[in-house]
Order: structure tokens, then sequence, then C-alpha cells
């Protein structure tokens, strides 16, 4: 008899952070997989496999009579395969080996708060923005970047804290982007808001003086006088 291997169609996490029972897995998250339903089959089987630093750990397995299966898991590495069950009980043949990340979850941040425009001092050129974001449970540390209207990363930074600042240009528009970093400096999900630095100089008016002969005027924010010829007669 031959047995139908399921598809995973959808594999997604979902909310915040529980405590996990292994010491050793201090941070895990509620998910919830999906697959493709097959036709004809009673249940089905879940081998879940973390993979660690020391290597694989030994396999576990879980059953489902429904097509999806919802579990805690700690933060880390997987390796997920499934296979189908009929109704005597028989199992199928093993699908390929999926692999899996249970990442950590974005901080909040704090500030700049999205959206926000930064109002620097008069003439500035340069303004300092403080970004600041909450704890996340078992991190030491955190990437911080600052990408720019193009998307580009200005400024890149590993911070052991929850806090970083840095001097950036006025009049252009950033985003800060925090995320923590996990075993081996592994990239959790990211939080993300836009915010912009706001031009330190202001339009000036120009004092314009009448002469028999062209016009003068004085630019006060170059501090020059600018002479232009009269109109032909």
């Amino acid at each position: 008899m031959s047995y139908l291997r399921p598809r995973f169609l959808l594999l997604c996490l979902l909310g915040g952070l529980v405590a996990a029972a292994a010491p050793a897995h201090a941070v895990s998250r509620a998910i919830v997989m999906e697959w493709e339903k097959i036709k004809g089959r009673a249940g089905y089987e879940l081998e879940l496999v973390r993979l660690t630093k020391a290597g694989r750990e030994a396999p576990q397995l879980f059953t489902s009579e429904e097509a999806n299966w919802k579990q805690e898991l700690a933060v880390g590495n997987y390796e997920i395969r499934l296979r189908t069950i009929d109704d005597r009980g028989v199992p199928g043949d093993w699908g390929a080996a999926s692999p899996y990340i249970v990442k950590l979850p974005a901080p909040k941040l704090l500030s700049p708060s999205a959206g926000s425009e930064i109002k620097p001092v008069p003439r500035a050129r340069l303004h300092p923005v403080a970004i600041e974001w909450e704890a996340v449970p078992e991190t030491k540390a955190y990437l911080v970047e600052i990408l720019n209207a193009s998307d580009k990363v200005v400024d890149r930074k590993r911070i052991e804290g929850l806090s970083y600042s840095r001097e950036l240009p006025v009049g252009k528009s950033y985003r800060a982007r925090v995320a923590a970093l996990g075993e081996e400096d592994s990239v959790g999900e990211a939080s993300l808001h836009a915010f912009s630095v706001m031009s330190s100089i202001q339009k000036t008016r120009l004092a314009t003086v009448k002469l028999n002969r062209g016009r003068v005027s004085y630019e006060s924010h170059t501090g020059r006088w600018a002479i232009s010829s009269p109109p032909n007669r």
C-alpha cells in the first residue's frame, strides 16, 4: 500500500513568551503549524529534532488528528518532518525534513516613537538621536541598525544594553531597527520605527533696497549682498 506524504502549507509563530520547562531553554514561544489535509487518513505524526551546538537532540514525536499542531517551543533551531497514520493506526513514510527556526521576539521600541519629527537646535548640521527599547528575556545583546530613506544601513552596532545614541545629519528621514541576539548572535525578530530629523535652517526673507540703477538684495542667511542689473528701457 502506498502512503501520501503531507505537505506543509503554513508554518508560523504565534503570540508572546512563556517559561519553558527545561532550565537550558529558558524562553519559548507558542507556535502553530498547519499542513495540507490528506483525505482518508485518521491522523498525523510529527517528529521534532532540536539542533544545538552540541549536536542533534533526541527526536520528539507528537500525534494529531487534525492537519495542524500547537506547541510551545524553546527559541532555537529545529528540523521537523511529518507522516500520515491510517485508520488502522499504521504510519506511512516520513516526508522530507524541513528546517525551522524559533526566533527571539522583537523588542518593544520606546524611542524615537514611530513617525516622530525630531527638532534639532538652530543652525545644527548634526543632531543626537537616542534609540531606546525594552529588554527581551534571556537576551544580553541587541543588533541596532539605522537606515536612511533609501533603506540603506548607515549604522550598525551590537549593543549590550537597552539604548544607543548616534548623531545624524538634519533634514533627513530615517528608520531605526532593533533585534535581540540569541545563541551565537543569531538575529531575532526586529522592531522598526520610522522618524525624521528636521532641518535646523529656517527660511529667510530678503531685505530689498531700491537704487537708481539696479537692485541690491541682502541675503541674511549668507551675510552677502546680491546686485541685479536694471531692466533695459
